[in-house]
C-alpha cells in the first residue's frame, strides 16, 4: 500500500487530478438509488463519471448495484456479474441475502 493515495474529493477533481496511464483507480460509487450516503448520486452524477471514465488513460475498476439503468449508462465498458453475500448487514437475515453486484471496468 505504499504507492497508494486515498482522497476525499468529487471524483470531477479526483480523477482528471492522478490519471496517467500507470493509474488505477478502484471507484465505489453510492449504489443507483440507493438513499442514505453522505452524498447521494443522482442519475447525471453517473452520467458524468461515465464521461469522465471514456477518456483517461488509466484504468479502473468499479462495484456497483445491478440495475438496467447503471447497465445503460456504462454499456461502453466491460461489465461482469458477481454474487456475494454482505458481512455487514444488520440482521442474520439479511447477511444470508444472495446479491448481485456489477463489476465494471476499462479493461478484460
Amino acid at each position: 500500500m505504499a504507492n497508494v493515495q486515498i482522497e476525499c474529493l468529487d471524483f470531477r477533481a479526483l480523477i482528471p487530478k492522478y490519471d496517467r496511464q500507470h493509474s488505477f483507480f478502484f471507484l465505489d460509487p453510492p449504489y443507483w438509488k440507493i438513499p442514505g450516503y453522505n452524498h447521494d448520486f443522482i442519475e447525471q452524477d453517473f452520467i458524468d463519471l461515465a464521461k469522465i471514465l471514456r477518456e483517461i488513460d488509466g484504468k479502473f475498476l468499479m462495484t456497483i448495484n445491478d440495475t438496467a439503468e447503471v447497465k445503460r449508462i456504462f454499456k461502453a465498458f466491460c461489465i461482469s456479474k458477481s454474487q456475494l453475500k454482505y458481512s455487514c448487514g444488520r440482521t442474520a437475515k439479511s447477511r444470508a441475502k444472495t446479491r448481485t453486484e456489477l463489476l465494471i471496468s476499462n479493461f478484460d
